[in-house]
């Protein structure tokens, strides 16, 4: 209600005369003297600027946490990544030292303290290896060499924190805290053996230094910091200008650091190391594209300020919803590549602070992207070389039981054949002697045909006509008998050159006579199963080769061997058959069984190394991928024709003049 205060008698003048104090801005009056266009304007505008300046002022406060708790939740991501990478360079470390300690040279000059020839073959290693420590102990636990760079001198690993588990047969991966100015390492572990049991270690390890940091943070702009009990020991800050940094250990898991005027969003992971030392790994994200968006946020809003109405409250809803829309697919992008998503990209196509974010987010997946590649071909190229180590032990092991075979089937000949030559060599003058003394007495018969009473008694005894018409037939078959074994040992002879490494001419058929020969005992000695008949088809006897002889009769032997086994089922005439025939510029000899057959997805794999279907203990998994690696040898083909339940044939193709290069 509005009123005159000179009509109110309690507002009249005071005595004395004086006017009453007047405010000099009055709200009321003002409001007063204003039409009803602006009383009703002023109240709607009031509350609408009231209003709207808390909410920008709310959604810039909104804004700027979402950007910093993503900022947050972007530098856990890398740093899990971070750790990720820094485990696997540990990981690494296990796998060198696990490369080495399976190197025969390393394990036979350990075995014979051979010190020069360990030096000579860790030095290679470690300079391919680009190892900064390595070392190898005995089972005793005393150092027998070890390479270390000059920086790393004065580094000594005599801990039994190391070396028991170690020669208990585990190998694990650790971090070793510095002494004094000596780097602490990064190190990986492994058991030297041999058929015996342990019989020492191997220790490698790299420096963890800037160098080290720089390679785990792939470039970004992420900087790294490792702490030894809360003492900086490396960090990729250094890289910048050479100059070293302060660092402060962070007081908790994840919050801001100031180094060299720039703030940063600090995240850490505690790693444990030997000695009882914790290390800590600190991820450091600049803040600098941050601030920068938040000072752009709040300029935007102090500007949007000045334009009223509805258009201004709309677009500035807009612009942060568009903001918070980026900032989300930011994230998500950022989860989704934390769970192993390598294939999420952003659009990148505006040039403001978050556009760059998304660029920077792009550059570091597609280089996690490379990374993986390059780790899994790494791990591909350590497959392959540990399946040739493996493929090669083995052969090596085969060739060695082949040679030993070859060695004893020929001893056991040398020692058959003299006794043989010895009783094949009489028998001639033995049987000429027996028709001499039978001639005699048949002479005496004529001259004295009545002998005296003594004489016929004995006569009768002894059956002469019997003997005499018996002993020539005996003697005829003790020739044949010696002949016979004359021919075995003339096998024997043949397979026993297992061992010959030149490639020189032989009759192919005499090395597969010489093999059956050897598996003969498998054919007959079948128990409750018929003896396995042997089919020979030579079209082209004899025939000469130039191969290498020992290695081919392996071939036969493996593929003999399978038949054979392939054939203990089969309860009804089993056979084998050979057969060899010229075709063009090659000779081919085909062995087939009748038995069971196998199947076209095992087939696929039988020149596989170590795959097998025999039982465990019955097979390697090694006889038709050393058959396989023989006929490529000689410069030619094994195929395999097999039908289930009809049988299986081997087809080697073998051409008739080899180089000898190969």
């Amino acid at each position: 209600m509005l009123f005159d205060t000179n009509s109110h008698p309690k507002l009249r003048k005071p005595l004395g005369g004086t006017n009453p104090i007047r405010s000099p801005f009055n709200v009321k009056r003002v409001y007063s003297q204003m039409s009803l266009r602006g009383k009703i304007s002023v109240p709607f505008v009031a509350v609408f600027l009231g209003v709207w300046l808390l909410g920008t002022t709310s959604l810039g406060i909104y804004v700027n946490r979402s950007l910093e708790r993503r900022t947050r939740d972007r530098t856990n991501a890398i740093a899990t990544l971070v750790l990720r990478e820094f485990q696997q360079q540990k990981q690494n470390l296990r796998l060198d030292a696990k490369l080495l300690s399976e190197q025969t040279v390393i394990r036979n000059a350990l075995e014979q303290g051979d010190t020069l020839a360990l030096l000579r073959e860790l030095i290679s290693f470690k300079a391919s290896l680009s190892i900064h420590f390595l070392e190898v102990f005995d089972r005793q636990g005393e150092i027998v060499t070890d390479l270390k760079n000059k920086e790393l001198k004065d580094l000594n690993l005599n801990s039994d924190n190391i070396r028991v588990p170690v020669l208990s047969g585990l190998s694990f991966t650790s971090i070793l805290a510095s002494e004094n100015s000596t780097p602490s390492l990064l190190i990986g572990t492994a058991s030297i053996a041999n058929r015996q049991g342990t019989i020492g270690g191997i220790v490698v390890g790299n420096r963890i230094d800037d160098e080290l940091l720089e390679q785990i943070s792939w470039g970004t702009e992420q900087q790294l910091a490792v702490f030894a009990e809360k003492r900086l020991i490396a960090s990729t800050f250094s890289r910048q200008d050479g100059n070293p940094v302060k660092i402060e250990f962070p007081s908790s898991r994840a919050s801001t650091a100031r180094v060299r005027d720039r703030d940063y969003v600090a995240h850490t992971a505690v790693l444990s190391g030997l000695r009882d030392t914790d290390f800590t790994l600190m991820v450091l994200s600049s803040l600098d594209s941050l601030q920068r968006a938040q000072r752009k946020l709040w300029l935007g809003i102090g500007l949007v300020s000045l334009v009223g109405g509805g258009i201004a409250i709309a677009m500035g809803y807009w612009v942060a919803g568009r903001m918070v829309r980026r900032i989300n697919n930011l994230t998500q992008a950022t989860q989704k590549l934390a769970k192993g998503h390598l294939t999420q990209r952003l659009s990148a196509n505006s040039a403001d602070e978050l556009g760059q974010l998304a660029a920077n987010f792009n550059s570091m997946a597609e280089e996690l992207v490379s990374r993986e590649e390059r780790l899994n071909r790494q791990m591909q190229q350590l497959e392959g070389t540990l399946e040739q180590l493996r493929m090669a032990q083995a052969q090596l092991v085969q060739s060695e039981k082949m040679s030993s075979l070859g060695q004893m089937v020929a001893g056991i000949a040398h020692e058959i054949n003299n006794p043989v030559n010895f009783i094949h060599g009489n028998l001639g003058y033995t049987a000429q002697y027996a028709q001499d003394l039978l001639t005699l007495v048949n002479l005496y018969e004529r001259m004295y045909p009545q002998p005296a009473s003594e004489v016929r008694e004995y006569l009768e005894q002894i059956d002469f006509d019997f003997l005499a018409t018996d002993l020539p037939k005996l003697l005829a078959s003790m020739q044949i008998g010696t002949n016979r074994i004359r021919e075995i040992v003339v096998g024997l002879r043949n397979f026993s050159r297992l061992d010959e490494a030149e490639l020189k001419e032989v009759e192919i058929h005499a090395g597969i006579e010489s093999t059956l020969l050897i598996v003969q005992h498998r054919f007959q000695d079948r128990e409750n199963q018929p003896d396995i008949a042997i089919i020979k088809e030579y079209t082209c006897y004899p025939l000469k080769l130039k191969c290498y002889a020992g290695q081919l009769n392996q071939v036969f032997l493996n593929l003999f061997v399978n038949a054979i086994d392939a054939l203990e089922e089969i309860a009804t005439r089993p056979q084998i058959t050979i057969r060899s025939f010229l075709e063009k510029e090659c000779v081919k000899i085909a062995i087939a069984d009748n038995g069971k057959g196998i199947p076209d997805t095992i087939r696929e794999k039988i020149f596989d190394p170590f795959f097998t279907t025999k039982p465990v203990g019955k097979g390697t998994g090694l006889g038709l991928a050393i058959v396989y690696q023989i006929i490529e040898q000689h410069q030619g083909k094994i195929e395999c024709l097999s039908e289930v339940d009809k049988g299986t044939e081997f087809i080697i193709e073998l051409p008739l003049s080899m180089n000898a290069s190969t």
